[in-house]
């Protein structure tokens, strides 16, 4: 499923679910992560999914950002990694980027905004899953992206990924999106 979503205030956004086909990130340069307690009152997750996101100009308004999830029902842990980019390489696909150079992967910039936003956000949801989340899909802008939008991005899309999105209508969809993408002064 792939929806493509025009929310309020020129927001725009995509969303991927079990089926996104990205380049293999072969340029790892480094994985950072963190275990922490996993809840076991948390059903499945989407096994894959990716958000793409573009806010209004003179905002931080670009980032592509994914995961993908490995169960462990014997596990009481969630390790949650994000692999790090070594290197800039072209992101050749269509994409809601404002600016037309847009890279692959998660760069060292953003990376720990990546970690620390789905720890943040993942306590403050009661927990996840056990087992691994793996953070390996990424797409920034060379003037556009920044912290702040990789931190949205991330939040959503583990809020998002709580849901049974594959049944849901693309309004509550949509609706619930909105929410999770309204930056808060």
């Amino acid at each position: 499923m792939k929806a493509f979503l025009n929310l309020t205030k020129y927001k725009k956004c995509r969303l991927w679910i079990n089926d996104y086909v990205f380049p293999e990130r072969k340029d790892v340069g480094k994985i950072i992560d963190k275990s922490i307690p996993a809840s076991m009152q948390k059903r499945d997750v989407a096994r894959m999914i990716a958000i793409e996101v573009s806010l209004p100009r003179n905002m931080s308004n670009y980032a592509l950002v994914g995961f993908e999830f490995i169960p462990d029902t014997a596990g009481n842990v969630t390790e949650v990694s994000v692999f790090v980019s070594s290197e800039q390489t072209t992101y050749s696909y269509d994409n809601l980027a404002l600016s037309n150079n847009v890279f692959s992967g998660i760069p060292d910039e953003f990376a720990q905004s990546v970690l620390e936003s789905a720890i943040e956000t993942i306590k403050q949801i009661g927990g996840f899953s056990p087992g691994k989340l793996i953070f390996n899909i990424g797409a920034f802008s060379d003037s556009g992206s920044s912290i702040m939008i990789f931190r949205l991005a991330t939040s959503a899309l583990i809020k998002i990924s709580q849901f049974d999105i594959e049944n849901m209508s693309d309004n509550l969809l949509q609706d619930e999106l909105e929410t999770f993408l309204t930056i808060r002064v």
